[in-house]
């Protein structure tokens, strides 16, 4: 495999944790944190509330993406059950 010599030297010289890709590492942690605190119920709309209310925004299809890479999947309710306490 041949590469560059600049293309070498740039990718060698480059930061391996920017704070770009530590927010996002935060970011995930903080999605499954909410998830699962949530009962596995949340999905992308009440996960980007939930950011939201903790001053961190994420829009719902920030929270969808987030959702989907995780492999969180929501719970839905049974059809014809009452969902009334």
């Amino acid at each position: 495999m041949q590469v560059s010599t600049s293309a070498f030297y740039t990718r060698s010289k480059a930061p391996e944790d920017t704070d770009k890709k530590v927010l996002k590492k935060q970011l995930e942690a903080r999605a499954i944190q909410l998830f699962e605190e949530n009962k596995i119920t949340y999905g992308s709309r009440r996960l980007s509330e939930a950011f939201i209310k903790e001053d961190i925004q994420v829009r719902r299809y920030k929270a969808r993406q987030l959702m989907k890479k995780l492999g969180l999947k929501p719970r839905y309710p049974k059809e014809g059950v009452p969902n009334f306490v």
